[in-house]
């Protein structure tokens, strides 16, 4: 069972406003993507700390090249907020990508995974990298919890085998400290504190393409109510 540790049930990201900021900024719509990109950071640090303290042990655990197998033929159940992210993400960067929300259904038009995929990516085959929801980013690097609450780091299969990291799963603080000098992001952790954002979300959870079409609607309504007059 994954649930949040004790030392983050309470470490939920509040932002106060600036007087500097933009209408957009200050709406409770902005005021949310600053808490969730906060959110992304801080896991983007951890990942990134675990990697450097693999890098002073002399060890390699990382996807194969070009690899993209934990993405193809899947579609990411995500928060309304997470929506609200990748559709803020779209507007304002990848307008062109949009359309591919809109694709028909058919399974001759599109995938049957996530409309982002790009099967010709070659190792970059998410078009919408820098606004991919949480689970996407936790792909290959964190932990779970057990129904002890320790943490469980299990190595994707696709890792090449190393045998300087001999097992394919390691439970327990102290287990993969040892092993790896320190221990990746939890799933549950970031998932308790991005519902600290908007704790009626989780009955909204949906999978990406059913979520992002209301969350494009939200965003783009809230950017032309927000922006200054020309």
């Amino acid at each position: 069972m994954d649930k949040p540790s004790d030392d983050v049930r309470d470490n939920f990201v509040k932002i106060v406003p600036r007087a500097d900021e933009s209408e957009f900024d200050r709406s409770v719509l902005g005021m949310n993507l600053k808490a969730l990109a906060r959110i992304y950071d801080d896991v983007a640090q951890k990942q990134q700390n675990f990697a450097a303290a693999l890098k002073l042990r002399g060890l390699s655990v990382s996807c194969p090249r070009d690899c993209g197998l934990c993405c193809e033929h899947f579609m990411p159940d995500i928060l309304p907020v997470e929506a609200d992210m990748l559709a803020y993400h779209l507007l304002l960067r990848r307008p062109a990508l949009i359309q591919l929300v809109f694709q028909d259904a058919d399974k001759s038009a599109r995938s049957d995974g996530c409309p982002f995929w790009n099967a010709e990516g070659r190792g970059r085959n998410c078009l919408v990298y820098e606004g991919r929801p949480l689970i996407c980013r936790l792909f290959g690097c964190s932990t779970v919890h057990s129904k002890k609450g320790e943490p469980v780091f299990a190595l994707c299969k696709q890792f090449p085998h190393n045998p300087q990291v001999p097992q394919r799963r390691y439970i327990g603080a102290q287990q993969i400290q040892d092993s790896f000098g320190a221990i990746p992001p939890a799933m549950s952790d970031y998932s308790a504190m991005i519902l600290g954002i908007e704790p009626d979300g989780v009955s909204s959870r949906m999978p990406l393409d059913k979520a992002l079409p209301p969350a494009l609607n939200r965003v783009a309504l809230m950017l032309q109510m927000t922006a200054k007059p020309a």
